[in-house]
């Protein structure tokens, strides 16, 4: 398990995980959500994906970095896409230290996973009663 020190600057630290899968929605057939959340304001963001993949995991970040600024750190758990060697050479390149969370343990990333469920309340709030435009009231891409 790696310690890790809280931020002292905005979008230094930032975490990653995935919500889902959620019922398939929009022409792209979006079935996941990226959250990426700032270690020091807990300001969150939310991207919809179609498949939990390293390509579409690093287009986010990009964008999400497009926005904000390059973080020097990233908390990931352990899933794939996140230890895939694009995403590795993505953080490598950007020059941001990659962090994993130990394996079955969410609370490395309680916060995270808290927005999570305050996320999940939202969409039941205001999606469809088919579950099928969850994506509108996610951040677009």
């Amino acid at each position: 398990m790696q310690i890790t020190t809280t931020s002292t600057r905005p979008f230094e630290k930032i975490s990653l995980d995935i919500v889902g899968p959620l019922p398939e929605a929009g022409f792209h057939k979006l079935r996941f959500i990226l959250t990426l959340q700032d270690d020091l304001t807990k300001f969150s963001t939310a991207y919809p994906i179609s498949n939990v993949t390293a390509e579409e995991t690093c287009e986010a970040l990009v964008h999400f970095i497009s926005q904000f600024r390059i973080p020097k750190s990233l908390i990931t758990d352990q899933g794939t896409n996140f230890t895939a060697d694009l995403f590795k050479r993505t953080c490598e390149f950007l020059k941001i230290r990659q962090i994993w969370s130990s394996p079955y343990h969410p609370q490395t990333q309680g916060a995270l996973e808290r927005s999570h469920a305050t996320l999940k309340e939202y969409l039941k709030s205001f999606v469809n009663e088919n579950r099928t435009d969850w994506h509108k009231y996610v951040c677009p891409r």
